[in-house]
């Protein structure tokens, strides 16, 4: 796990010329070259300079962003979070308290979506409880097919934008 409180700087070890490929800039940003690939055209990291071979070509600058981009997804931000944090690192100064009205949604956020698991955790569990003790039947698939009665749903559910396919949504 990234540690968002001591952050490592990017270790260019090896690295002699700058700008870079999208190879080395994913081993410098402990992403894969298709998540690096989609964050550009998210247009997360702005414009890409391409060699003479229209190949991607990554400075120390954009490194450094997309490390920004994976300590931001290591806590689950979403993209339009990212980018507004992006615009905030970008622009220095004070904006402590705009990051952490940011911050303190996304809490409220992952607070609702712990209490989504956690319910369906406890669906879950009452439905295998009654595994194999029946004479026909299995209460999971019977759940799931609609041949018995669902799980009741989640008396927080939607509050987070997730779903289950053991709930009538």
């Amino acid at each position: 796990m990234i540690d968002l409180l001591h952050p490592e700087p990017v270790d260019t070890t090896g690295v002699e010329e700058w700008p870079v490929n999208v190879g080395i800039a994913s081993r410098l940003s402990g992403l894969t070259p298709k998540m690096v690939r989609h964050y550009e055209a998210q247009g997360l990291l702005g414009e890409i300079q391409r060699s003479g071979g229209g190949y991607r070509l990554y400075s120390l600058d954009d490194v450094q962003t997309l490390r920004f981009i994976q300590h931001c997804r290591s806590v689950d931000f979403s993209l339009d979070d990212i980018e507004k944090l992006l615009k905030m690192w970008r622009a220095g100064g004070d904006h402590c308290a705009a990051a952490k009205e940011l911050a303190d949604k996304h809490i409220e956020l992952l607070d609702c979506r712990i209490r989504e698991i956690q319910f369906m955790k406890q669906a879950l569990l009452d439905l295998t409880r009654d595994c194999g003790t029946l004479e026909e039947g299995c209460p999971i698939t019977d759940s799931i097919s609609g041949k018995a009665a669902p799980p009741p749903k989640s008396p927080t559910h939607g509050c987070c934008g997730m779903t289950s396919s053991l709930r009538n949504v």
